[in-house]
């Protein structure tokens, strides 16, 4: 029998490491393809309707995301030429999202869409309407995977009149930043424990419009809210939830100290529950107020930019 050498083990060794290697990268180091899938022109119907699809791959009956392939997704292709209104009423997730203008898509109630960050993901460009239409279960737009998510577009974002819709995020260091949609409605916008941060640039709004409380929580130390558009109550119905701000502190001093906050109205109405405002211009008028409530406290901080009131004074400060 030959005898093995030091140097013939040395290099049968490094012969299996490649082979074991090369094994492995043909097995799971393929990154997955990220596709685009577009919903058909002027039609209505639910997200796991297969016929309603191009563009799908790998044997999917839906867009979700999976280890082989990924989805931006276009509801619909051609905008201007007739409305689209797609239901989600599967729980998915995907790259990046387009509702062009005359689209519609809706969150039934107890689904998620989770839009996931990354090189080539974490925008929503929504010059339609993103619908979270709860009836009672929980009911998601679920931000970010470690990153940020864009929001463009000048659309909005409708959250029905339920506590259970919410938009917040499952992974520390995810950032939803919203350009210039509209966030409207009641439910909740959560950090969720200081996953998400929240930034609501110039354009960007955020409006109690519900007869249930829309509430602003828990942003606060490294994930305080940024504001330099507008947070405002606008709902004129009697004993309505109005804007609620809780455990948060809403930094209004960027863009020139430009955030705002406001309560224009009969029966409007910010409340802060534990919450701090940093600069900016706070304005109530036609009997809408920006207040403490009773179980909380609020601070107006005007230490690094002023804290301006316009309007009518703030009542039950």
């Amino acid at each position: 029998m030959k005898r093995q050498t030091g140097r013939s083990r040395l290099l049968a060794v490094l012969t299996v490491a490649a082979l074991v290697w090369s094994l492995a990268l043909d097995l799971g180091g393929a990154q997955a393809a990220q596709v685009t899938a577009t919903w058909a022109n002027n039609i209505t119907g639910n997200w796991n309707e297969t016929a309603r699809w191009s563009g799908l791959v790998g044997g999917d009956s839906y867009p979700n995301n999976d280890a082989s392939d990924t989805y931006s997704i276009v509801i619909d292709g051609i905008a201007g030429t007739g409305p689209s209104s797609v239901t989600l009423n599967v729980s998915v997730a995907i790259d990046n999202l387009t509702v062009t203008s005359d689209s519609a898509l809706t969150i039934a109630n107890n689904n998620n869409l989770t839009v996931v960050s990354g090189a080539t993901a974490g925008t929503i460009t929504n010059a339609g309407t993103i619908a979270l239409s709860s009836s009672g279960s929980l009911t998601n737009l679920i931000i970010g995977t470690g990153g940020t998510v864009t929001l463009q577009g000048g659309g909005n974002i409708a959250l029905g009149n339920n506590g259970s819709n919410r938009i917040y995020s499952n992974t520390a260091g995810s950032v939803l930043d919203n350009l210039n949609n509209t966030i409207s409605g009641a439910g909740q916008i959560l950090s969720n424990a200081g996953r998400l941060t929240l930034k609501n640039e110039t354009a960007g709004i955020i409006d109690a419009t519900g007869t249930v409380a829309l509430t602003v929580s828990d942003f606060t130390g490294a994930t305080t809210l940024l504001n330099t558009g507008i947070l405002r109550s606008s709902n004129t119905t009697a004993g309505n939830g109005g804007l609620v701000l809780a455990n948060t502190t809403v930094d209004n001093t960027g863009s020139s100290n430009g955030g705002r906050i406001t309560a224009i109205g009969a029966n409007t109405h910010v409340d802060l529950n534990s919450a701090t405002i940093q600069g900016g211009t706070l304005t109530t008028s036609g009997g809408g107020v920006i207040q403490t409530v009773t179980t909380g406290t609020g601070t107006l901080d005007g230490s690094t930019a002023q804290v301006t009131i316009t309007g009518e004074a703030p009542s039950r400060w």
